[in-house]
């Protein structure tokens, strides 16, 4: 990786603080800082990052989270998964085209409508298609895997 944790804060951070500001808004040496903010950050300890982030303002989200892929823009990866040729979605096949397209217009609908589809989501459309579940029986399954717990 590579990247100083000092990059990282100097990227995120609206104000600039000193060694000794940062140390006393983290409740860290300043050596512990001095030597945190030279190293790269995947060789500095997870809590000093997270004190460190936290002093300057910085949410640990908007550093390790991945930017959010526009509708577009997952449509595109998500048709990168799909084979006409083949009748596959993310590596599923289906045994008839309106069975392929069916599932891959409903999958493409649900992009635009904040979803992010994933292989049990073509799955799921596959075995209510392909094997005749009901949508009921899907979601007892869902239910009972996840324990009913959010």
């Amino acid at each position: 990786m590579n990247v100083k944790l000092k990059e990282v804060i100097q990227q995120h951070s609206k104000k600039s603080l000193t060694t000794a500001q940062l140390a006393n808004r983290a409740n860290l040496s300043r050596s512990t800082v001095t030597d945190a903010l030279k190293r790269p950050i995947d060789k500095t300890s997870f809590g000093v990052v997270t004190r460190l982030l936290l002093a300057s303002d910085i949410s640990l989200d908007s550093v390790v989270a991945p930017p959010a892929l526009t509708p577009a823009k997952e449509e595109a990866r998500f048709l990168d998964q799909c084979s006409l040729t083949n009748l596959t979605i993310m590596g599923i096949k289906f045994s008839t085209p309106d069975n392929f397209w069916q599932t891959r217009d409903s999958i493409i609908t649900s992009i635009y409508e904040g979803d992010h589809p994933t292989k049990a989501d073509v799955d799921d459309a596959y075995q209510q298609l392909e094997e005749d579940v009901p949508t009921a029986t899907l979601i007892d399954r869902l239910v009972h895997e996840y324990g009913g717990h959010r």
